[in-house]
């Protein structure tokens, strides 16, 4: 009961990243000549919670609310955002106020410009503080266009200054940034590494009938692994490419998370009651193309265009890969050397899989009718 116990506190400890998908802010920047314009979209949801824009207290934020705080609301703004070249700060003038739909919900957006520029671009230092005081796994997504040059970033909490360099080159640099994205992408969206674990859990096992007989040879785990991960890393590299360049339209994000879901269910189903015995690699083929889609948004969000997305998606699909090896280092010692003992089989592989599966379940559900059912 005690290892049932643990393994459950692991599983729930995972989970707001499983439930809720973390709040994003979008920073638009065109530099023009001297002239430097740009847009702050922030979240009505997020701003609620640090401002409490809804004053009667009916659930929703209107326009005739927002517009009254308009004063209060690019104070906050301006106490986040920053923008300085290598002479100094630049003021930001705030423009218009107003509202844009995004897949997730409502935004303010804010839109501003300054004069702070000579003609030949210096260094530019791009500051965001967002909302991490009330999301700390927010995000501040970058956009910067200058010329024919299109550059992206993605603002954390331990990463709150962009800085772009004309003098460096551009396509290592974006390259770069995106290997550790791609990476924050695996840890931090729980969805995706329960997945690939509930999809190895079985591998140190023949299954024979119902029964899971022990791998005598580590060298058979290997190759068993192999097969499952290269298959799953080429089918979401293919979709998450052909999303990313606009060949595959995804479905709404509401759909591609309670599919990513699904295939979290039906995996942890398998493993208790198998189904899919052998060849593994097909069930991580056909699952992988949904999370390469599922990959695809950390991309498409950011409002990159054509061959700009080049070195985003090469970096974020590295970054990607190197998380998996991580997970693999980590599991595979573990799961081997465990592989006989009553404790793996029984709490990993059939506990470990029940409360993936119910996680899944109520997740599922939550994207369906649109409510919170887990605690946090």
């Amino acid at each position: 009961m005690r290892h049932l116990t643990l393994v459950l506190a692991m599983f729930l400890g995972a989970t707001p990243a499983l439930a809720h998908k973390p709040s994003d802010a979008f920073i638009t920047v065109d530099i023009e000549g001297t002239t430097v314009s740009g847009q702050l979209d922030l979240a009505l949801k997020d701003l609620e919670l640090a401002l409490g824009l809804d004053r009667d207290g009916d659930g929703k934020v209107t326009w005739g609310e927002l517009k009254a705080q308009d004063a209060e609301l690019r104070a906050y703004a301006a106490e986040r955002l920053g923008i300085a070249t290598d002479r100094g700060p630049c003021a930001l003038v705030p423009l218009d106020l107003a509202v844009t739909d995004y897949a997730d919900g409502a935004y303010a957006t804010l839109l501003f410009n300054t004069s702070c520029m000579t003609e030949a671009v210096g260094l530019l230092k791009v500051r965001y503080d967002g909302l991490f005081d009330v999301d700390a796994q927010h995000r501040g997504l970058f956009r910067m266009s200058y010329r024919e040059e299109q550059e992206a970033f993605a603002f954390t909490d331990k990463e709150r200054t962009f800085t772009f360099d004309p003098n460096e080159g551009g396509w290592t640099r974006q390259m770069r940034r995106f290997v550790g994205e791609g990476m924050r992408h695996i840890f931090r969206g729980y969805d995706h590494m329960l997945f690939l674990v509930a999809l190895l859990l079985p591998a140190v096992f023949w299954q024979i009938g119902r029964r899971f007989v022990p791998k005598a040879r580590l060298s058979a785990v290997l190759i068993e692994t192999a097969k499952v991960v290269t298959a799953f890393t080429a089918a979401h590299t293919l979709s998450l490419c052909l999303t990313t360049f606009g060949v595959i339209r995804p479905p709404p994000t509401r759909l591609v998370e309670t599919l990513v879901a699904l295939t979290i269910l039906l995996t942890a189903l398998n493993n208790i009651f198998p189904t899919v015995k052998t060849q593994r690699w097909i069930v991580g083929f056909v699952f992988g193309l949904v999370h390469g889609i599922g990959y695809a948004s950390a991309l498409t969000d950011l409002g990159l265009e054509g061959w700009h997305l080049a070195s985003p998606l090469v970096g974020f699909n590295i970054g990607v890969e190197l998380a998996q090896l991580v997970v693999l280092a980590v599991f595979l010692p573990v799961a081997f050397l465990l592989r006989r003992t009553r404790f793996y089989k029984g709490t990993f592989l059939y506990a470990g899989s029940a409360i993936t599966g119910g996680l899944a379940a109520i997740w599922i559900y939550e994207q369906v009718v649109r409510v919170s059912v887990l605690p946090f």
